[in-house]
């Protein structure tokens, strides 16, 4: 599904800068930065409850 968003001028140089470096795609990197936001906003919430991060620690084999 496609989906048009507007983000502001300095949002735009800046994918576009890591995608002249890296060589991906525009979309190709912001895909990258919403993943990897969306990982540290759940690591986040985790880390809120206790008792879900213990047993993600656990099942890390970290505790």
């Amino acid at each position: 599904m496609a989906a048009q968003v507007k983000i502001s001028e300095r949002s735009k140089k800046i994918i576009q800068e890591i995608a002249d470096e890296t060589g991906e795609s525009p979309i190709a990197v912001l895909e990258h930065a919403i993943l990897a936001y969306h990982r540290e906003w759940r690591m986040q919430k985790l880390r809120q409850n206790k008792q879900a991060w213990k047993e993600e620690l656990k099942e890390r084999g970290a505790l």
